[in-house]
């Protein structure tokens, strides 16, 4: 009789076990990788919870210090999911740890946050967070940019459109 195949992130959770109950640790690599396991098989407040779940356990992980593209990662995947209250407290401890020496946000941790509010419509949110980028000294991208001219224009403002090129 043929098994049924588990889903992706069912996999990855059991294999994350396994290497724990074989003594060893995870680290940043593991860690982005997990979420991006996850953010290609969940969806939603599924996926929210989950990498909340994750987070939590990154974070009580001794002597282990996340690089910027496992927060961003995380910070992505938080938006994708909806908890975009998660996902901004990540970015404000990122911003709170940086002057004793952690990591900074870059444009990629804003840009995260802004092309998922704008892809739920919240004209207001994508202005605040590209207000963000400007205000954290960063310029913003081609993402960025992409994100504000698509709300503009589904929300019928084709002048402040024209206006951010």
């Amino acid at each position: 009789e043929a098994r049924r195949a588990e889903p992706s992130h069912v996999a990855a959770r059991r294999i994350f076990g396994e290497l724990r109950g074989a003594g060893l640790s995870p680290d940043s690599f593991s860690y982005a990788t997990m979420v991006k396991v996850f953010t290609a098989s969940l969806h939603g407040q599924a996926l929210a919870n989950e990498v909340g779940a994750l987070l939590a356990e990154m974070r009580a992980e001794p002597g282990l210090r996340p690089n910027l593209k496992c927060c961003n990662s995380f910070i992505q995947a938080l938006a994708r999911g909806g908890d975009f209250q998660a996902a901004e407290a990540l970015l404000r401890r990122m911003q709170s740890k940086a002057a004793a020496g952690s990591i900074l946000p870059d444009v990629v941790s804003f840009t995260s946050i802004l092309t998922n509010v704008a892809r739920r419509g919240d004209l207001a949110e994508a202005n605040r967070w590209m207000s963000e980028i400007r205000e954290a000294n960063l310029s913003p991208d081609m993402i960025s940019y992409h994100a504000m001219l698509g709300i503009h224009a589904r929300a019928g403002n084709g002048a402040e459109a024209e206006n951010l090129l």
